[in-house]
């Protein structure tokens, strides 16, 4: 099964616990996915990078900050860039290369580890989600017309970051 259908797959199914560490939260239908988990009560965890290799990217995500807040889903910045991909919902574990932009899902020969087991998602939440998180503050909107502006742009052109 390809990464991206197995992913969203995760995403969907989840039902108590979905944690998400990725460099790039810029992908609708992902987007859309956690956004919706959150609406059905799922505990949704994010965690993005404070700064950006790709800042477009960074602001494209901030864009999105507003209705994932609404449902729900926390998300924080990591004290630097995060490299990490990794998802993990309830016993289940997928890491690898998937980012969550239009390169990764769409255009990218991507490859992930799927792990369905307890124990080994718990250690994940234990020793990389925890981890992040420690280094890590809540995301807060974005402040002032100029760079909500500029994120909402971003957030158009996310096809092509």
């Amino acid at each position: 099964m390809p990464g991206t259908q197995a992913l969203g797959e995760m995403i969907d199914g989840a039902e108590g616990q979905l944690e998400i560490l990725n460099s790039y939260l810029t992908d609708p239908d992902m987007l859309d996915r956690i956004e919706e988990a959150g609406k059905r009560g799922v505990d949704v965890t994010v965690v993005v990078p404070l700064r950006s290799n790709v800042s477009p990217a960074r602001d494209a995500a901030q864009h999105n900050y507003g209705r994932l807040f609404d449902a729900g889903v926390r998300v924080y910045e990591y004290e630097t860039i995060i490299h990490q991909k990794v998802y993990i919902a309830d016993d289940t574990l997928m890491i690898g290369t998937i980012n969550l932009d239009a390169w990764a899902l769409y255009r990218n020969n991507e490859i992930a580890l799927l792990i369905e087991d307890p124990a080994v998602a718990d250690e994940a939440r234990r020793v990389l989600v925890d981890d992040a998180l420690s280094r890590s503050t809540a995301a807060t909107l974005p402040e002032g017309r100029w760079n909500r502006l500029q994120d909402w742009f971003w957030d158009k052109m996310v096809y092509f970051l």
